[in-house]
Formats: structure tokens, C-alpha cells, sequence
């Protein structure tokens, strides 16, 4: 038998060398900038929803002349919420009614509300989890909100609440709709702009350029899978409030930029055949711009939807 030979490759010239390395160095100059600036861009977009700059109100009940026990109500998470039980006017009263302030500020932003409505309700002021002295890393949009208004709820009811009743804004409302869709304990709903369901918010909040803007959709929901274990996707308070059937207090502003008013329209058909929903709509305000008036008219409708409910 012949022997077989090794055909053996002559060695790598050092210039061909030096140019495959000078070609894979330009592919990292390139590919690892783009992806590192994916990589931002994609975390920046669930970041903004779901950590939004937090502005202290620095207001306490003591300005207003209430009264007020702190207290801690646990999530199913383990994160720990705050609240401000202020007792009502009225020692005997047995009604309540839950104040869940927006996401980036405080329950001090609810202090004027709070003392219109102790006159007649016990007042439970609570921070929304991620914003003032509530636990929780992120906001998750309404995934885990439902289940803190549910328990801030039967804390109430825990405590000698007969019946309660529920204001949120903004994440607050979308958490008390889906809250009051799961927890027929929670007789009556006031909702400040409230948003329909998450991609939508998502997509009126991210705009402009259209590819741009579906990449930090969809980073917002990949993010959301991975840090919070659930679809924010899926969340959708406007297909929960067609199994809502407590009375309703719906307020949004026109001049809403944040949440625009076509929520409103898309939940004001959905409580179309509702037996107890009212709505006020203003033409000024922005997202967290309370109208004047609003205190009075959540203490009138609380007075009427709690008053039915016994």
C-alpha cells in the first residue's frame, strides 16, 4: 500500500493575516455599538412606562388638618404598600372609599380629595407600588395594580368598611376597573383617565417614526415578560369594564396628551349599556391636572353609588 501524503497549506501570509483581523475589528467597531444602542433604546422604552420620574407632592395630611394612621398593606409579591387611613368625620360611619395615587407622585397628591371625602367616608390614601413610599421596583401597568387596589379593599373591609369604593388615576384607574371586574366587595368605581389597554397606550405613547416606534412597543413587552413574569400585552381594563357592573364615575380631560381622550370615547361605549355610569368630560387639564371641582363631585357620587349598594 502507498503511504498517503499530507498535503500541507503553506502558512497564512502576516499581511493576509492582519487583513482578516483589520475586517473582523471593523465588524465589532460596528455591530457592537448598534446592538449596545438597540439594547438602550429597548430598555429606555419599558423603563419609561414602567419607572416614571417620581415628583413628591410633599403635602401631608396635617396640612388639611386630618387626622391619619400610617399603615402597610402586603401585595401578593411580598412588596409592601403605604397607605394613610384617615378616619371619617363620623366615628360610625361604614363606608370607605380607596384614593390610589398616579404613578410618579404621592398620596399627598390626594390630600385635598381626601378632605372633602372624610366629611363623610373613612379615607384610605395609598401610594401606587414603585412611586412614593410604596414597594415594588417596577410599575407594572395594571398586572399586579388590580390585585393592591383588591387588598387595599378588603383592608377596609377588614378594618369595620361595610362598603367601599374605589377612586384611581391613571394606572390607579385602569388597576380599579380590573379590580372591581374580579371583586364585587368593591361597590362603586371613580376613574380619572384611565387607559383602554396597554398597546395602545404604548403605541400613542412611543410615536414617531413608525419602526422606532413598534421596536420599543415590542421592547416594552419583552421587558415586561422578563422582569415583571407577565403579558403586559394582555392587559386590557376596557375588556374588563364590560364585566363591571357597579356604579362608574368616568372623568377625562380633552386636552389629556398622556392618555388621550380616545380612551375615554372607547370605555364610554363599553359602559354603554350600564345601569349606574356617569361621565364628565373637561375640555382643559392635562393627565395629572385635577379639575376644581373634582373632590365635590366624587363625594356626591360616592354619597349616591355607596347609598345603593346597601
Amino acid at each position: 500500500m502507498q503511504k498517503m501524503r499530507l498535503i500541507q497549506r503553506p502558512p497564512e501570509s502576516v499581511p493576509h493575516r492582519l487583513g482578516r483581523l483589520r475586517a473582523f475589528s471593523i465588524f465589532l467597531l460596528i455591530v457592537v455599538p448598534v446592538f449596545a444602542w438597540l439594547l438602550w433604546v429597548s430598555f429606555g422604552a419599558f423603563r419609561d412606562l414602567a419607572s416614571p420620574t417620581y415628583r413628591p407632592s410633599g403635602v401631608v395630611p396635617g396640612q388639611y388638618h386630618l387626622a391619619f394612621e400610617a399603615v402597610s398593606i402586603p401585595a401578593a409579591d411580598g412588596a409592601v404598600l403605604a397607605g394613610w387611613l384617615i378616619p371619617a368625620a363620623n366615628p360610625a360611619a361604614r363606608e370607605a372609599v380607596v384614593l390610589v395615587a398616579p404613578e410618579g407622585t404621592d398620596k399627598g397628591s390626594l390630600m385635598p380629595i381626601a378632605a372633602r371625602l372624610h366629611d363623610r367616608f373613612h379615607v384610605l390614601a395609598m401610594d401606587i407600588r414603585a412611586s412614593g413610599e410604596s414597594g415594588g421596583r417596577w410599575s407594572t401597568l395594571g398586572l399586579a395594580e388590580a390585585g393592591d387596589v383588591e387588598r387595599a379593599a378588603a383592608f377596609l373591609r377588614e378594618n369595620g368598611a361595610e362598603r367601599v369604593g374605589v377612586f384611581g388615576s391613571s394606572v390607579g384607574a385602569a388597576a380599579a376597573v380590573l379590580a372591581a371586574a374580579a371583586d364585587p366587595g368593591i361597590m362603586a368605581i371613580a376613574l380619572w383617565a384611565p387607559y383602554t389597554d396597554v398597546p395602545s397606550l404604548a403605541r400613542g405613547y412611543y410615536g414617531g417614526i413608525a419602526p422606532l416606534a413598534a421596536l420599543r412597543e415590542q421592547s416594552l413587552f419583552g421587558w415586561g415578560r422578563l422582569l415583571l413574569g407577565g403579558n403586559l400585552d394582555t392587559v386590557s381594563p376596557v375588556t374588563a369594564a364590560r364585566g363591571v357592573t357597579q356604579p362608574v364615575f368616568l372623568i377625562h380631560s380633552r386636552a389629556d396628551a398622556f392618555v388621550p381622550f380616545e380612551h375615554a370615547r372607547r370605555f364610554q361605549q363599553a359602559f354603554a349599556d350600564h345601569a349606574f355610569a356617569e361621565f364628565y368630560f373637561t375640555d382643559r387639564g392635562g393627565h395629572g391636572e385635577y379639575p376644581t371641582d373634582l373632590a365635590d363631585r366624587l363625594l356626591d357620587f360616592f354619597s349616591r353609588a355607596l347609598a345603593t349598594a346597601r
